[in-house]
């Protein structure tokens, strides 16, 4: 699944250190109109299941 974040710096690096810890794929994108606010998009990563 994805998870997609538009919010203020503070917010996006706090909902990035979350997502660290979730072992969620996860990157922050500067918003040029806005210096204020950036665009956090993480990917939960799915696992393959192996047949035994």
């Amino acid at each position: 699944g994805w998870f997609i974040i538009r919010d203020t710096v503070p917010l996006v690096e706090s909902a990035r250190a979350l997502t660290t810890q979730l072992k969620w794929e996860a990157r922050v994108i500067e918003i040029e109109s806005n210096s204020e606010e950036k665009l956090l998009i993480c990917q939960k990563p799915f696992f393959k299941r192996h047949a035994s």
